[in-house]
């Protein structure tokens, strides 16, 4: 190893990502920060994410250093061997094919040039490996040709398994599969294709003997029949609790008894997805979410089925809604923790495709989303979770890439869960509506970080939303060294049903910084003129918390030599500031206001 000087010093970061990382467990690694030269500064909190190891991999996550604009980019060596060198904007690496149960030392050297940096330094081990339990193998004989229903052999395989076992799906084989629930402390390793039953009935829990049935109350105003209970499951979709099908990953679960804001009440721990293979809904259909009549469990239309769950008579909220919302996602985490989702593809959800509800230290590496054509395919959700991090992702998505939540008006506003700590990192689309805060965030939104995205052919870029009666907050969101197609903070009027919050929402303190914001909407293939908005959520300058306030965009050009001559549009928003802010030809960008109070590079601008 080479020779290194110990120091560590977290003031060389952003407080936000400090206190972001501080936040995350390293799962009892040793951890050394060494020094830097004088001349190049060494990278900072380097790291292993919540989960992120497997039995034959280790990945690592670091910070720039404070004074990284002129380097090239990071040299990783382990056990003393250099193993690989990364861009300046790749602040990652995985190790693979290591030896199980095995410490290994790794270190990050800042690289400009042929110059290098003494490094921050690291130790960290890879899981234990128990038993691989292949489906394809007794007791288990799943049939992998994508026509036999393989549920319960897999199923099977999962309830087997004792700490650190390994569900393996082998590659070249495709697995037709009704809803599978993992268990704590195992693995699911997926190198061929599981692939999503077209059987709404493959979706629903085992029956049960009849239970209280949970009428929904005003928030929804959804009344269920008695099968509802029996047969489907507790969860939360679009900010609302309610039944639906299970998912066709299940990774813990809720409870409609449990009050979830008094604690955490964690019912699965210590689960890893990883592979080369792809997890999939049914081909056969797109364009499928529910509409007029039809309920979907995953990618199917039933009919008029959903009359078997709800009771349409009795029931407030409109048909269309109430059908929509009986859908799982692909891959659903509920109230679990120290979740590792790595390498593997996921495409053609029946709504969202990897959701966290209620859930902690959720990391998401080198995965790629493609669900575009499918309606409500978001990409990855964190609602109401916390230290949920994204790094070295693909999207292609029918709807957000990434859209980060938190309830709904009532539902959102009294369990106050917010979301908060979470890391985007590295991540690119290739397609779709972009990254989006809310419009769900009655519960709060805090403490987001996202860098060295790319993230174009999208509609709107980077977009913070809620209606005016939504409630809650955004705060603490933090961008950098990333292009994205415009910046959107402001109201919207849809998906505003149930009763309203006693407030509006809050919407502050924020920075983008060093930005390219290329004025273009990737849905319409259209060069925009107008690349940021920001509006408030009241026209009254005596109740200025509801503007959206203390903002600041520095160092960003607006546009391409397509759209050249750019627009800032601000409405009922407080201590906004544009520092170096550009259109492309380096002149400044017009800015027209309404009820606002702003600067550009310093000076103050017209209301």
């Amino acid at each position: 190893m080479k020779k290194t000087a110990k120091r560590c010093e977290a003031g060389l970061l952003p407080a936000f990502f400090v206190s972001a990382c501080a936040a995350v467990p390293l799962c009892g690694l040793q951890v050394a920060c060494v020094s830097s030269s004088a001349a190049l500064p060494a990278p900072e909190q380097l790291m292993v994410p919540s989960a992120a190891t497997t039995y034959a991999s280790i990945s690592l996550l670091w910070d720039k250093p404070a004074a990284y604009h002129a380097i090239t980019g990071y040299n990783i060596y382990q056990n003393g061997a250099l193993v690989a060198t990364t861009a300046a904007d790749h602040t990652y690496y995985t190790a693979e094919n290591l030896e199980p149960d095995t410490a290994y030392t790794f270190e990050v050297c800042t690289v400009k040039g042929k110059a290098e940096s003494q490094g921050t330094q690291l130790i960290a081990r890879t899981d234990k490996k128990g038993t691989v339990r292949d489906v394809t193998q007794a007791p288990y004989n799943a049939a992998g040709d994508g026509k036999t229903l393989d549920t319960a052999a897999i199923q099977a395989a999962i309830n087997d398994c004792a700490p650190y076992d390994i569900v393996l799906i082998p590659e070249n084989r495709v697995f037709l599969t009704g809803a599978l629930d993992l268990k704590s402390d195992m693995t699911l390793e997926v190198n061929g294709t599981l692939l999503s039953s077209a059987n709404p009935a493959d979706f629903e829990k085992p029956a049960t003997a009849a239970s209280t049935v949970y009428s929904g109350g005003s928030a929804t105003g959804v009344v269920y029949t008695a099968e509802a209970p029996k047969r489907l499951i507790w969860s939360r979709i679009e900010g609302w609790e309610q039944y639906c099908y299970r998912s066709l990953i299940n990774i813990g679960s809720l409870d409609e008894a449990t009050d979830y804001s008094a604690g955490a009440h964690y019912v699965c721990h210590n689960v890893k997805i990883c592979g080369t293979g792809t997890i999939t809904g049914d081909a056969g259909k797109i364009h499928y979410a529910p509409i007029k009549g039809n309920a979907t469990a995953l990618a199917v239309a039933e009919g008029n089925s959903a009359d078997r769950f709800y009771d349409l008579s009795a029931s407030v909220t409109s048909e269309n809604n109430i059908r929509s919302r009986i859908r799982g996602r692909l891959i659903n985490v509920s109230n679990a923790q120290n979740v590792y989702i790595k390498g593997i593809t996921v495409a053609k959800p029946p709504m969202w495709t990897i959701h966290m509800i209620y859930s902690d230290s959720i990391t998401t590496n080198g995965v790629t989303f493609e669900t575009r054509g499918y309606r409500n395919g978001d990409g990855w959700d964190p609602d109401s979770s916390t230290n949920c991090t994204i790094y070295d992702c693909m999207f292609n998505t029918g709807d957000d890439c990434i859209a980060i939540k938190s309830g709904k008006n009532p539902e959102g506003n009294n369990p106050m869960i917010p979301a908060k700590n979470i890391r985007i990192i590295g991540c690119k689309s290739e397609g779709g509506l972009g990254l989006a805060v809310g419009s769900e965030m009655s519960g709060g939104v805090e403490s987001v970080y996202v860098r060295d995205c790319v993230l174009s052919n999208t509609r709107y870029g980077i977009e913070l939303k809620a209606s005016k009666v939504r409630g809650g907050y955004i705060k603490d969101f933090h961008v950098q060294d990333c292009t994205v197609d415009r910046i959107l903070v402001h109201s919207v009027t849809y998906n505003a049903d149930g009763d309203p919050a006693a407030t509006s929402p809050v919407f502050s303190d924020m920075t983008f910084r060093n930005m390219q914001v290329l004025g273009f909407n990737g849905y319409d293939h259209t060069w925009l003129s107008k690349s940021i908005e920001i509006e408030g959520f009241t026209s009254n300058p005596g109740n200025d918390a509801h503007y959206v306030q203390n903002l600041t965009f520095e160092d960003i050009t607006l546009g391409t030599s397509n759209n050249v001559q750019q627009e800032i549009s601000l409405k009922y928003t407080r201590n906004i500031s544009f520092n170096r802010v550009v259109q492309s030809d380096k002149k400044a960008p017009a800015v027209t206001a309404k009820d606002s109070i702003y600067t550009v590079n310093g000076k103050p601008g017209v209301r």
